[in-house]
């Protein structure tokens, strides 16, 4: 095995790591989420939620909004996103891997 491909494996086993971590992190706020989703649609309506370990950490006016602030403030981009609408409840990972 080359250097070049080594560091690809590795790379490889990183990025995995990484989306286990992430669909962890979702797993485990999405319920929490949906708990208190009836009283966030009254007074948060069409915003976006990032959570953090099973908390709300902040609300954001757009999914773009929250998305850079959650990069910044989470290096580790393990944290999630939830769109505050009154029609679905949906849960969107902050990061794709791509590659």
């Amino acid at each position: 095995m080359t250097t070049k491909t080594k560091a690809a494996a590795e790379m490889s086993r990183e990025a995995a790591a990484l989306f286990v971590k992430q669909r962890e992190e979702h797993a485990r706020n999405h319920g929490i989420f949906e708990s208190q989703f009836t009283e966030l649609v009254k007074t948060r309506r069409g915003q976006c939620a990032m959570m953090k370990n099973g908390k709300i950490v902040g609300f954001y006016h757009s999914l773009d909004e929250a998305e850079a602030a959650g990069d910044k403030r989470y290096r580790s981009r393990v944290y999630s996103l939830h769109e505050i609408d009154d029609t679905t409840i949906s849960m969107m990972g902050a990061v794709e891997i791509v590659g």
